[in-house]
């Protein structure tokens, strides 16, 4: 990975000390339904965790991770509530969840003695203090989990979802449709697929070789990618090309609901605009380049690309990257909070 900025500066810390340790986690989101749960609690199994519930910022303690959106409270922004622990000589620090968008305020990171954030931001991505998170697998994934041989599954490919106003998912299924041996669920919304339960997706990705994980709204990254590593699929990401990139920010010049959103008339909007044509390919940044997981750029290519595929080979080197990955994250997250929270 490119960005490893927690083992660069501490020893490593054995899990009987971090274990030991107590971390006050924060919540200023309702943990109901949140989809991250079981992805968060993986993040910080090492370590005794005391939850919180706050979602009107009156908690002020020490080693507390406060996981926010980062939006305010009435007239009570993110940073004047980090203040607050920053002057009583506390040491905190933030999950920051949600920011697809690239809207939220990053203000408040300078009063956090570290940030871990999803969705990798360019012009955050950068500080030493700031680890990229993923979002990781929905809550419940472990629970309808079935473990298969990757040789004995039923679907050569799948995609459970939406397609909404996203040009690049219809012509993923245009083409993804000519390719035999493969099921959709195509859904009107977020998570929603049309006759199909979670439970009934889980099974469907534990029986499928090739899970399609097109990009999300803002990022290349969805929930739908994760799980796949996580049941033993090999995903099939979209390497979002330039020309979609100008697709998407005259979108979001031109209509008006979109520029809103988006704060066009921002300078920050149209730096990230430049990065995003810039810079390399999303997964180079996040994962380095040795991502092994097959990407398209465009979906007429889908066929060849996963005719390409050694799917035995790619299958077993897909796992050893993802386990090795969450294995050097949960290091890199305990190696963090140590340095901060013991003494």
């Amino acid at each position: 990975m490119d960005q490893q900025p927690a083992t660069k500066d501490i020893g490593m810390v054995s899990s009987d000390v971090s274990a030991a340790t107590t971390v006050n986690l924060i919540w200023q989101i309702s943990t109901d339904g949140l989809i991250e749960k079981d992805w968060i609690d993986f993040l910080f199994s090492e370590f005794t965790v005391n939850h919180i519930d706050d979602p009107n910022f009156e908690v002020v303690i020490d080693h507390a991770i406060v996981i926010t959106r980062g939006d305010p409270q009435g007239t009570t922004s993110v940073k004047d509530y980090l203040q607050r622990f920053k002057q009583q000589g506390y040491r905190v620090g933030v999950l920051h969840l949600s920011d697809e968008w690239f809207t939220s305020p990053v203000d408040f990171y300078a009063e956090a003695d570290f940030v871990f954030r999803n969705f990798y931001r360019p012009d955050v991505a950068h500080l030493p203090h700031v680890l990229f998170v993923p979002v990781g697998y929905k809550q419940g994934l472990h629970k309808y989990t079935v473990e298969r041989p990757i040789r004995d599954r039923q679907y050569y490919w799948s995609f459970a979802g939406q397609l909404g106003g996203k040009v690049s998912r219809r012509a993923m299924m245009e083409q993804a449709q000519n390719i035999p041996g493969g099921i959709a669920y195509v859904g009107k919304g977020y998570n929603d697929s049309k006759d199909l339960s979670f439970e009934g997706y889980v099974e469907l990705i534990c029986d499928t070789v090739f899970v399609l994980a097109p990009a999300g709204n803002r990022c290349a990254e969805t929930s739908r990618f994760y799980e796949a590593l996580e049941v033993g699929a090999i995903p099939i990401v979209e390497d979002v090309s330039k020309l979609n990139i100008i697709k998407q920010i005259l979108k979001e010049v031109l209509k008006p609901e979109k520029a809103k959103q988006h704060k066009v008339w921002t300078l920050r909007y149209w730096k990230d605009a430049v990065s995003l044509l810039l810079e390399p390919s999303y997964w180079t940044q996040v994962f380095g380049p040795d991502f092994p997981c097959p990407k398209c750029s465009d979906w007429k290519q889908l066929a060849p690309t996963l005719a390409a595929v050694d799917v035995e080979a790619v299958a077993q080197e897909t796992q050893a990257f993802w386990q090795a990955y969450k294995q050097q994250l949960k290091n890199d997250v305990r190696m963090i909070i140590a340095r901060h929270f013991i003494q």
